[in-house]
């Protein structure tokens, strides 16, 4: 299956999805309507996977962009509105192989809820409904580059900061306050303190009596905490030391040893603290008096616990002692909580970084509680259909900014790198190459990519995430970029996983396309050698991947670079032989339309030494093509393969040519003219039974500006004459005996002297037996042949002034071109009005360039090149009628090519060319002009 089709099923399988998922949630899954889109839907689904097929189909979406494969799919609306919908849901990616069912397909629709759900649920509901799926996947991993103008700012805080709920605003102001809630976690240590002055469960207390904190606790008008303790007989208060009122002391206070011990159920616990803390904040009628309650939930907590998020606030307080507290404090605290657990179990080695992301998501979980409470703007943005970074994401990132530089470096040269998201590891490349230590990067992203034949299916999936997305950083060095591709490669053969081989296919894809971007042959090599072998394993797999790493598409680059470098192949930049070797038909196609465009005897021969060098695959490319391609495409490769094997094209065109239309015919004979060939006189001779009418007039033209020199000149001059010396009075006849007359005496053949000499003398019955146009083409030959002859032999021609002029023009050897003008073309002005009629249409022209052969000319309708029309130019009563062929179009016009007329018409041209003039040129006397005549002044010619 091409690559093209496949995107056409993918685009047209996501546009029924799209359409089924909204038919579902208006009417539910089991409406007709829905039901009869579901079996289009699924239709398509398999068409984007035909039967037989390896490879799946992954959809995910970046930066509002649907991707096919890594790929983006399209910009239209329907590609948009997917992506946003998977965006919504929290889903990076949705994985579609081979094995899916019409069942799991129905799983998936359905679990998709009404709108107004959380993107978390979303993906947990879709999650859950494929529980036991093996042809569907969810991914919900997602990669968002963080915005600079953000940094400072907490996630959380951006997305919560305006969802301010109704209540009390004391209270929210104490929940509110990093250093006033610290200040109450030291009351509540107080307040449990025993009269020995040491705490019951809190630690570090300052010996504050056992009082309701609601008691003992009162906001002073400095903004600092007073406290007073009153004992349960009424007695006269205790003076009691005051509480820290400042962060600088609090964070002076040494840390209890029962800190350490903090577990993940302990973490959880202050979590769920943390929650409840916010559904008072959330609570419209929470009052002062609810203090109460939180002195309560503060002192029950374990000692270990009241010291960890006393530490916690310390820290975030210090962090920004100036900061204006708002409602985003509890979820920044509860963020900060999870990322210094995780990362101090980390550091003191109890769980790998393989296992961070998943503490991460258990601690995210309970967060999510607490954003519940406090948060709405996330709500309104996913509603909004605004891409929203996931939370895990959130806490990987700042996890991964809050490890030092030495644990960085561990861990990504470590078996487990892959358990880096792919931008923490371009984040971390990307300094060490701006501080000159780019061999520790290369050592990275090769262990990276190592990562791949890990045993652990989860390992080399995420591996090959990676790779795709860290493309461009290996193609930043050849040996890197030359070493991954082939790991891919091999990977690719050996994986038995269908969603892990849908990964790897598109990483290696995207290398591929990156070396090929680069013009980086040596890994464009590796891309094919790493193919070639997969298509030993997996040939239908092979097949499909091969259009997608669009190395064949830029092989006009490749060939361009080989023209402009000026030397051999073999000289060109390294690796490029080898690759142009290793795909000759894609290589010799690129070649035969530039030579065939070219036309430039320089260029042509560069080509030509390409093709050679490509080996013999690029000729029997070609000779095939001569031998059972379609008219047009033989037609092209004529040219090519006369210059490289022209005892092919003897062989095979003649017997092809006669079925081929005109047009067909007219292409093989211009480009067998262009290419230049030695042996194109004889190779035209070849074919020249087998052409139609109308095409051998030209195919006598160019034999006689061939100037063939080779063995076959004999035959050619033979034929030629043998036409000249025919007397047929048929329909186009004399006119193809006028072309033969012209080219003996372009080919100078000498033995045809005789013979021109009857055709200009002969009478009957004192009349002449030739036309004058006839007589005219044999005195202009005779003279190019034998000059003295020709001047004898004028006296007796009876022939006027303008007659002998516009003489057929012979072929110079020094042209930059192989196929030359054959007569002289002026400019015509005022241009002369013509009617152009074919088989289908009529058009109006105005000529503005004509001469003996053909002309140029404005026309106010496309006609397409190679059509054969007739065109009558308006002169007086009659006209001038010929037979021509449209060619290709210009920006100052259109070309045609006279290919037929008679000879009186031909005589009336001549007539009008010569009246075209400049008025100061004198009437040609009865002496023959050569091509330089000043009777044709240059600045007159075309």
């Amino acid at each position: 299956m091409s690559a093209d089709s496949k995107v056409t099923a993918a685009r047209a399988f996501v546009r029924s999805l799209n359409i089924l998922l909204k038919l579902t949630r208006l009417y539910g899954f089991d409406h007709d309507r829905a039901k009869k889109q579901f079996a289009t839907a699924w239709d398509e689904l398999r068409a984007a996977m035909p039967h037989g097929s390896e490879t799946g189909l992954l959809l995910g979406s970046a930066n509002g962009q649907l991707l096919l494969d890594g790929i983006p799919l399209g910009g239209s609306p329907v590609e948009r509105s997917f992506a946003q919908l998977l965006t919504a849901a929290g889903v990076a990616s949705l994985a579609f192989t081979p094995r899916v069912t019409q069942d799991e397909l129905s799983r998936f629709v359905c679990g998709f809820p009404a709108g107004g759900a959380k993107p978390s649920d979303l993906a947990a509901q879709l999650k859950a409904s494929l529980s036991g799926a093996t042809g569907i996947r969810v991914n919900e991993i997602r990669f968002v580059a963080e915005d600079p103008a953000f940094s400072d700012v907490r996630t959380a805080a951006q997305l919560t900061a305006s969802a301010l709920g109704a209540g009390s605003d004391e209270l929210k102001n104490w929940l509110t306050d990093p250093q006033k809630l610290l200040q109450l976690i030291a009351a509540a240590q107080g307040a449990n303190a025993g009269p020995s002055g040491h705490t019951g469960a809190g630690t570090g207390g300052e010996g504050y009596s056992g009082e309701p904190l609601a008691d003992i606790v009162r906001e002073s008008p400095g903004g600092g905490v007073e406290s007073s303790s009153v004992n349960a007989s009424s007695q006269p208060p205790t003076a009691a030391p005051k509480p820290p009122n400042s962060i600088s002391s609090l964070l002076a206070r040494p840390s209890s040893p029962a800190s350490q011990a903090v577990g993940e159920d302990d973490l959880l616990g202050i979590l769920k603290v943390l929650t409840q803390l916010g559904s008072q904040i959330g609570d419209a009628s929470a009052t002062p008096a609810g203090t109460l309650g939180l002195q309560r939930q503060l002192t029950d907590m374990p000692a270990s616990n009241q010291e960890l998020l006393r530490q916690a606030l310390a820290s975030f307080a210090a962090k920004a002692p100036s900061a204006k507290p708002d409602r985003t404090m509890l979820i920044q605290l509860a963020e900060h909580l999870a990322i210094r657990f995780a990362l101090d179990r980390y550091e003191r080695g109890e769980v790998k970084v393989n296992a961070v992301r998943q503490t991460l998501e258990r601690m995210n979980k309970e967060i999510d509680s607490l954003r519940a409470i406090l948060g709405q703007h996330e709500d309104k943005m996913a509603k909004a259909g605004m891409e929203v970074e996931s939370h895990a994401d959130v806490l990987d990132r700042q996890f991964w900014a809050s490890v030092p530089e030495k644990g960085k470096r561990s861990v990504l040269l470590s078996e487990d790198a892959w358990c880096i998201p792919a931008r923490n590891v371009r984040s971390f490349c990307k300094e060490l190459e701006s501080r000159g230590e780019t061999s520790v990067a290369s050592n990275i992203l090769a262990r990276y990519a190592a990562c791949i034949h890990s045993p652990e299916g989860e390992a080399r999936r995420r591996t090959a995430m990676g790779m795709a997305e860290l493309a461009d950083l290996y193609a930043g060095d050849t040996k890197a970029l030359i070493a991954v591709i082939r790991l891919m490669g091999m990977q690719m053969t050996v994986e038995r996983d269908p969603e892990i081989q849908t990964h790897v296919t598109a990483a290696f894809v995207r290398l591929s396309q990156e070396a090929a971007a680069l013009h980086c042959y040596p890994a464009i090599q590796q891309a094919l050698i790493s193919l070639e072998g997969l298509e030993n394993q997996r040939p239908t797999a092979a097949l499909e991947i091969r259009p997608r790493l669009g190395i064949e598409e830029r092989f006009p680059e490749f060939i361009e670079a080989v023209i402009r470098a000026n030397k051999s192949v073999e000289d060109s930049p390294e690796g490029l032989a080898d690759v142009l070797r290793m795909l000759p038909h894609a290589a010799i196609a690129q070649i035969l339309t530039r030579f065939n465009r070219a036309g430039q005897r320089a260029a042509n021969d560069r080509f030509v030494m390409i093709a050679r060098e490509i080996g013999p695959e690029a000729v029997t490319h070609l000779k095939e093509s001569v031998r059972i391609a379609a008219p047009q495409d033989a037609a092209e490769a004529v040219g090519l393969l006369s210059r490289l094997e022209p005892e092919s094209v003897e062989q095979w065109l003649a017997g092809r040519i006669v079925e081929w239309p005109l047009a067909a015919q007219d292409r093989c004979i211009r480009v067998l003219a262009s290419a230049g060939a030695p042996e194109r006189g004889a190779l035209l001779l070849g074919i020249f039974g087998s052409l139609d009418p109308l095409a051998k007039t030209l195919a006598l033209d160019e034999m006689g500006m061939s100037g063939d020199a080779s063995s076959g000149l004999t035959d050619i001059v033979s034929r030629l004459m043998q036409i000249a010396e025919t007397e047929i009075h048929e329909p186009g006849a004399e006119f193809l005996r006028l072309k033969a007359i012209e080219a003996l005496g372009r080919l100078r053949a000498v033995s045809a002297s005789n013979i021109l000499q009857r055709v200009v003398q002969q009478k009957h019955n004192w009349l002449r037996t030739s036309v004058d146009e006839l007589r005219i083409a044999a005195l202009q030959s005779l003279a190019k042949i034998d000059s003295g002859v020709a001047e004898t032999t004028l006296p007796h021609a009876a022939l006027e002034g303008w007659q002998v002029s516009f003489p057929a023009l012979d072929a110079v050897a020094d042209s930059q071109w192989y196929r030359q003008r054959r007569y002289q073309r002026l400019r015509i002005a005022p241009p002369l009005p013509a009617l152009a009629t074919s088989s289908s249409e009529s058009a109006r022209m105005e000529i503005k360039g004509l001469s003996l052969s053909g002309g140029m000319a404005a026309c106010d309708r496309h006609i397409l090149p190679g059509t054969l029309i007739t065109i009558k130019i308006k002169l007086g009563m009659r006209g001038i009628v010929a037979q021509a062929l449209m060619r290709d179009v210009r920006t100052h016009g259109v070309g045609f090519e006279i290919v037929s007329m008679t000879l009186e018409d031909r005589s009336r041209l001549r007539r009008l060319l010569f009246s075209h003039l400049r008025p100061e040129i004198k009437p040609p006397s009865k002496s023959l002009p050569d091509q330089q005549s000043p009777l044709i002044p240059k600045k007159m010619i075309v």
